[in-house]
């Protein structure tokens, strides 16, 4: 759901670029070929989330975002790592007060407070098929999830008006500047793709069928490189995705299971007065498929009911059992998270993110946001670590997890070694850096003579290099020549 600053007025309709019929008449197929042979305005561009703060202005409280203490995190993604950097997607705000952001990303740091520090404002321009499918909705996004590898963010777009009308985005990320080596957290254009990857017309408004609101998307990628999209509020169903593209599979629309596409994972707790589900995570642990939902209400500041549940299956596509063995889809949840086991209010959005510690051993991570029980009425974002009981369920910590223990992990080695000469040698090795909780990349002898244009100067009759440099075996040696 929306945060309390995320709601908005909504804009006019706009006709789909080159004219004809409406986006909804030509399907999801009509709707990706048209947006593929579309062109339109040059987006604002992305823009670093702590200077927008800065320019956001509020009557009554004055620059109201500058002060750290009213920074607000709402709906974050599970943590995804993007060339050595630990991300979150987060729902956007109230298009208000200078405020103009789509979607931000925050970055984990050990030293911010709360362990996160803006990232960038990102989807400045609503996309052209938002402004056709879903004019009510005044630019504010909700709950995207990143996958780290592709660079891409899932998103959802409601009307929070009459229109039942929802609908999941997809943009990917580029480089700005490919020359920095890790490349910055700001440096990255977050691009839509052109189209939806599904909407959901009527939701709840289908009393005929368990139609899901198309929001609160979530990514997984299976062992077996399948990747699948699992997404809903008031029932959870889940998709395959084309790895190549990132659009479903198939193409086809949601239609009650009926085609084998689409399939159901789980509805609400089945109280009448509040039957409600969504915000899902799929994680793997032995061999088992969890699948993390919400139940209850969301975005009422201290008055929030929200509680992460859980269930698990042996298959991805379900059944979900909790640990009586009940099914999802018939009330069954095993409770996760809540204000009585945790002592925080509207626990909800749940992420999983795993990493190898100093001594190789792996760490999970769960992340959610909540509400403060001082009344505080916005949300912001905690991490703590994820165990296992004898009968393999999870356990979230009561502590939290600090940043800063992350250290120079594998995570950061792993970026590193992406990055390799002409060789397919590593270039450089990471060291931690003055800074607690943080890694910085720290360049080997050899990189530094490549950079001197020492062995680039020696060439043969042709003009080509007579010699690549490699590391020597001994550490601390210099840089012996290889002919090529």
């Amino acid at each position: 759901g929306g945060e309390g600053r995320g709601g908005a007025g909504g804009r006019a309709r706009a006709a789909m670029p080159g004219g004809g019929a409406s986006w909804r008449a030509l399907g999801l197929a009509g709707l990706w070929a048209a947006a593929a042979g579309a062109a339109g305005a040059l987006p604002r561009p992305d823009a670093p989330l702590r200077e927008v703060y800065e320019g956001v202005f509020d009557e009554e409280e004055g620059f109201y975002f500058r002060d750290p203490r009213n920074w607000i995190i709402h709906d974050p993604s599970p943590v995804a790592e993007i060339d050595g950097h630990l991300l979150v997607g987060v729902t956007g705000k109230e298009q208000a007060d200078g405020y103009d952001c789509g979607l931000e990303t925050w970055i984990v740091d050990g030293d911010a407070p709360g362990g996160f520090r803006p990232g960038q404002c990102v989807l400045r321009e609503k996309p052209a098929w938002a402004l056709e499918l879903i004019p009510e909705n005044p630019g504010a996004y909700w709950a995207p999830v990143i996958d780290g590898p592709s660079r891409r963010m899932y998103y959802s777009i409601s009307s929070l008006g009459e229109d039942t009308t929802t609908c999941i985005g997809l943009a990917t990320a580029t480089l700005t500047n490919s020359s920095e080596s890790p490349p910055s957290p700001d440096s990255y254009k977050w691009e839509d793709s052109g189209a939806p990857v599904l909407c959901q017309w009527e939701g709840e408004d289908n009393t005929d069928d368990p139609e899901p609101a198309a929001i609160d998307p979530t990514f997984f990628r299976d062992d077996d490189g399948r990747e699948w999209l699992v997404y809903g509020g008031g029932h959870v169903w889940a998709v395959e995705l084309n790895p190549k593209t990132g659009k479903l599979l198939t193409g086809e629309e949601w239609d009650n299971g009926d085609s084998g596409d689409f399939f159901h994972l789980a509805n609400g707790p089945g109280q009448d007065d509040d039957d409600w589900v969504e915000a899902p995570h799929l994680m793997k642990h032995g061999g088992m498929y969890y699948l993390f939902v919400n139940w209850y209400a969301c975005c009422r500041g201290s008055a929030s009911t929200y509680q992460i549940r859980v269930g698990r299956s042996a298959s991805i596509t379900g059944p979900y059992v909790d640990a009586d063995g009940v099914d999802m889809r018939g009330g069954g949840g095993k409770l996760v998270m809540s204000r009585d086991t945790h002592g925080v209010i509207g626990p909800g959005h749940a992420g999983t993110f795993v990493y190898r510690d100093s001594g190789g051993q792996e760490v999970e991570i769960f992340s959610h946001h909540y509400y403060p029980l001082n009344g505080t009425p916005d949300s912001f974002a905690q991490m703590r670590t994820l165990s296992w009981n004898s009968y393999h369920w999870p356990v979230v910590s009561r502590d939290q997890w600090n940043p800063r223990d992350i250290g120079c992990s594998s995570l950061h080695r792993m970026a590193c070694k992406r990055q390799k000469n002409d060789t397919g040698e590593r270039h450089c090795r990471w060291d931690r850096s003055e800074r607690p909780g943080r890694c910085a990349p720290l360049l080997s002898v050899c990189e530094l003579l490549k950079r001197s244009r020492r062995c680039a100067l020696r060439k043969d009759a042709s003009g080509q290099r007579l010699c690549t440099w490699l590391p020597s075996e001994r550490k601390g040696e210099k840089c012996q020549p290889r002919l090529v």
